[in-house]
């Protein structure tokens, strides 16, 4: 985020309620694990000539 923007300036009495984390939900062992067994299956229904999984923006 970059230094002027407006979360990095709140009021006082808001910037004490408010606590900025990374996201990191998607980086255990169990989400990287599934993500590439989806890829893997995507991957073979291309190989067959089938449409993969979670087509983004119609491709």
């Amino acid at each position: 985020m970059p230094d002027d923007h407006p979360l990095r300036n709140l009021r006082p009495d808001a910037d004490a309620r408010v606590l900025f984390t990374t996201h990191s939900a998607g980086r255990t062992d169990q989400a990287f694990k599934r993500m590439l067994e989806w890829a893997i299956a995507s991957m073979k229904k291309m190989e067959n000539g089938e449409r993969p999984n979670n087509i983004v923006n119609g491709l």
